[in-house]
């Protein structure tokens, strides 16, 4: 019984000296991306040959849909989300840019209703910066109604 006793105490104390030493501690993290407002926590991840990385989640009792899957490029940014129903949503930014800071803009966003269908195929919102500080000059939405800002 006090070998026990003695046996049991080294071990917590093991235990504790190993949180106390930083044991669990893997150091400064940098964000790589941030999920949308309202996405499941993702319980899932992985990464494709291109760099792409892909979270997924599942919540079932989420307004938006049970599970979705994220999809981001190696600079962070979300370039497809596909819910459980199967419509998706797809972002274009302008990586071919020349320019590094542009590469950042958002092009189109591309709305797919997925089997269940809609009335339009797909709804896409497009939009064209102007060139000396980057701001969006002209945004056209799913229905061509096209607005400029000066």
């Amino acid at each position: 019984m006090t070998k026990l006793c003695v046996r049991s105490a080294l071990f917590a104390a093991f235990i504790l000296l190993s949180f106390s030493a930083g044991a669990w501690d893997r150091g400064d993290v940098e964000r790589f991306a941030t999920l949308p407002a309202g996405a499941p926590h993702p319980e899932g991840i992985a990464a494709d040959r291109h760099g792409n990385i892909y979270a997924s989640g599942f919540d079932p009792v989420n307004s938006a849909g049970p599970g979705r899957v994220f999809v981001f490029n190696q600079d962070g940014e979300m370039v497809a989300q596909t819910n459980a129903e199967l419509s998706s949503v797809q972002y274009t930014f302008d990586s071919a840019n020349p320019n590094r800071l542009a590469q950042g803009n958002l092009l189109s966003i591309r709305k797919g209703p997925g089997p269940r269908g809609g009335d339009q195929a797909q709804l896409v919102v497009t939009k064209a910066y102007e060139t000396n500080f980057n701001f969006v000059a002209t945004s056209t939405d799913g229905r061509s109604n096209t607005t400029s800002f000066r």
